[in-house]
């Protein structure tokens, strides 16, 4: 699809058509709508006996449990009328919930089964809890048996997509150009928690549009800086290309087509890192011609300037695959595609030369016949592993470019860090007020930063990094310049401790282990007044077991009582009435582990509540009040581990420690670690289709003796970040798991 002509007419005279400019793009990253027809045969087949054997007897013919029956469903969920049930159906499924515990439990192989088939009719009939598991806070939806559990049935592949940039790039980019820091059209947020940069998440609005023009207009401006000195050219700043300067030159009375060519090749090179094909140079020629009749030499050329920095790929990434389709109905990305992909994974930069080299000689040279995917089809591309690379030489390729860039020191790759931080979520400390009465030694920045030191030293040694993370007593303490503000007392360290020359530091085993035992982490992962004994639960929960929690209802009033004579623990009662406690009993045990620290990440064996016999008894000889008494009742930090989805972990735990050790010994954890690396790198959900690169990326990480920079080479290697597959293309068996 070619969009310079709708370019070109917004940017003449720069001419803000915002609404038209939006459809366009909106319509250039909208995926088409696909009629199918229902799967009336997997119905019966598969999943009617399925609801009578196990949901009949509370919502069948003869009960109606909760208001639902779901004997009269006839599994047509293209047209939609009874889509809602069916949505209802999935959730209680893939959160595990039904059928009830005290219930005979369905093989998991049937449950995946079902689930596969209700979700696929879903998509088929377009209905929009399709669409809601495509948000970041749904990736655990699919069940960790179906990706962990069974060899991969067929390789892995993602859909084509355009993949708006990050904030940082478009600044890296067009700021570059402008000379500037620019005015940012792009967020990042993801609703309902997760990471925040998803390929689905971003489409472009009118106020997006404005600023993108602005910007563009900016950058245009910068590139045409130049001053007459002595009756001769020259750029004013380090802006403007010598291309353009020939074109703007006074003395110069009529450009030739061949020095507005070499303008155009000059601009597609800064913004595009490509030359223009020969319909877009012959277009943007008739237009800079054009526009000098009309508005002048100047405006023209800004003009032109502004259309590249506007086209498509300037603000997206284009991952549509290039070639023909595989014996799969797969295409791999184009070397630019791949370029683009691998450099956005790790960096805010464009592609640099030798990654475009190296990818482009695999491609062109002699080898390029053995560069597509496996011969064999029943072999993914998965199966040739890291361990060896020659076996595809694009993948060759690629781990060689993917470990310099991770190698080398001089690059600087800010996403390695930033999965860190969005997984972890410790830099949320400094969002969250704290009375500074209450600990004037707190100072949330210093206690990210000696974090993020941590995560940097482990990364270094790169050695059972998971582990390490989870677990170490070592820390930084204080690493920064505090102003004497004694932050080292977050840690329980003395008061009159000094800052030793060599850090990291050993905290007490029975007191820290690793970033959940971090104050920042304590601190972000609480309120303004106490612990947040739900947030921190739910935080492993997801991040580390792979576990749902609902949404929840707008019906609930989720307040504690006001009760400064109890404990957390104790006003945490409500939670554990039946209507609640369904959700809070993924949560609570776990959240409540951490009561031996307060809510500024300090150790602590006791906690102070109020004492209503003493306060009452605290009077002065008139009657009055002296104030408030206060008591220390024993921390109760026990907590307990339960339908984790490991068997080896779940049952009673005494405190944070020993729970996080456990958790981290276990393989599921461990698997659902690398399940949020695939989602923050490959920017999406996993789906049963990247079964085969999950479990290679785990293959590449444990025998690479927990290595994070094994883990991401596995990722940005595999088959679903290296290939695409329409929807058009996914064949029946893909869909419906009953298929045969």
């Amino acid at each position: 699809m070619n969009f310079g002509p709708w370019v070109f007419g917004f940017v003449s005279n720069f001419d803000i058509r915002i609404s038209s400019f939006a459809a366009v793009f909106a319509w250039f990253v909208a995926a088409p709508a696909l009629a199918a027809e229902p799967d009336a045969a997997g119905f019966r087949s598969g999943v009617a006996p399925f609801l009578e054997q196990h949901c009949f007897d509370c919502h069948g013919p003869d009960a109606a449990e909760g208001k639902l029956t779901l004997h009269t469903l006839d599994g047509d969920l293209v047209a939609g009328q009874q889509s809602e049930t069916w949505i209802r159906v999935l959730e209680k499924l893939a959160l595990g919930e039904m059928p009830p515990e005290d219930s005979p439990q369905p093989d998991s192989a049937d449950v995946q089964r079902v689930t596969g088939w209700i979700r696929g009719q879903l998509q088929a009939g377009g209905h929009a809890f399709e669409d809601k598991l495509l948000l970041p806070a749904f990736g655990n939806y699919v069940s960790h048996d179906e990706l962990f559990g069974r060899p991969p049935t067929g390789p892995s592949y993602s859909p084509p997509r355009f993949w708006r940039i990050r904030p940082d790039v478009y600044q890296a980019v067009v700021g570059q150009l402008a000379g500037q820091k620019l005015t940012q059209p792009f967020g990042l947020s993801a609703p309902g928690g997760g990471f925040a940069d998803y390929a689905t998440l971003y489409k472009l609005d009118g106020p997006s549009v404005e600023l993108l023009l602005g910007n563009a207009r900016a950058a245009a401006a910068n590139m045409t800086r130049f001053k007459i000195e002595n009756g001769k050219i020259a750029r004013d700043g380090w802006g403007a290309p010598d291309e353009v300067l020939r074109v703007l030159d006074p003395a110069n009375e009529q450009p030739s087509d061949e020095q507005i060519a070499a303008l155009i090749r000059s601009v597609y090179q800064r913004v595009l890192q490509r030359d223009a094909t020969d319909e877009e140079r012959e277009q943007l020629l008739t237009f800079t011609r054009g526009g000098i009749e009309r508005v002048g030499r100047l405006r023209a050329v800004r003009n032109t300037l502004a259309a590249v920095l506007l086209k498509p790929e300037a603000l997206y990434r284009v991952e549509m695959g290039h070639g023909q389709p595989d014996e799969h109905g797969r295409v791999r990305l184009s070397p630019r595609e791949i370029a683009y992909a691998v450099s956005y994974a790790l960096t805010d930069q464009p592609p640099d030369a030798e990654l475009f080299a190296s990818l482009n000689r695999v491609v062109s040279g002699p080898r390029a016949e053995d560069a597509g995917s496996s011969a064999n089809p029943n072999e993914s591309t998965e199966a040739k592993s890291d361990a060896r690379p020659d076996g595809h030489p694009v993948k060759q390729v690629v781990t060689q470019q993917v470990r310099r860039i991770l190698d080398d020191p001089k690059i600087d790759t800010p996403r390695v860090m930033g999965f860190f931080h969005e997984y972890f979520g410790y830099t949320k400390a400094l969002d969250v007020f704290k009375d500074e009465a209450l600990n004037p030694q707190h100072r949330s920045q210093v206690l990210v930063d000696d974090t993020d030191r941590l995560v940097r030293y482990i990364l270094d040694q790169d050695r059972d990094v998971l582990r390490e993370l989870l677990t170490t007593n070592l820390s930084f303490v204080n690493a920064g310049y505090d102003k004497g503000r004694m932050v080292h007392l977050s840690y329980n360290l003395p008061l009159d401790w000094k800052r030793p020359e060599q850090q990291p530091v050993a905290l007490p085993g029975n007191q820290r282990a690793g970033i959940l035992t971090q104050p920042s982490w304590l601190v972000a992962h609480s309120g303004n007044f106490d612990n947040d004994v739900v947030r921190r639960g739910k935080w492993i929960r997801e991040r580390l077991l792979g576990g749902t929690i609902p949404d929840l209802p707008i019906t609930v009033d989720a307040q504690l009582p006001d009760e400064p004579h109890n404990t957390l623990r104790e006003r945490m009662r409500v939670t554990r009435e039946e209507y609640c406690w369904q959700c809070h009993r993924r949560m609570n045990p776990l959240g409540e582990s951490f009561e031996n620290f307060d809510h500024f990440g300090r150790w602590r064996t006791s906690e102070i509540v109020l004492d209503r016999e003493a306060t009452a008894a605290n009077i002065d000889e008139k009657g009055n009040s002296r104030g408030p008494v206060m008591r220390r009742v024993p921390a109760d930090a026990s907590s307990e581990i339960t339908r984790s989805g490991d068997a080896k972990i779940d049952g009673p735990a005494r405190d944070s420690i020993e729970l996080i050790h456990r958790l981290a010994d276990s393989d599921r954890v461990r698997q659902v670690f690398v399940r949020h690396a695939f989602r923050y790198w490959m920017g999406r959900n996993e789906t049963p289709a990247d079964a085969a690169t999950l479990q290679a990326a785990d293959r590449a990480y444990v025998e690479s003796d927990g290595s994070m920079k094994a883990l991401i080479v596995s990722l940005l290697t595999s088959d679903s970040f290296l290939y695409r597959k329409s929807e058009t293309r996914v064949s029946k068996s893909e869909t419906n798991p009953n298929a045969k």
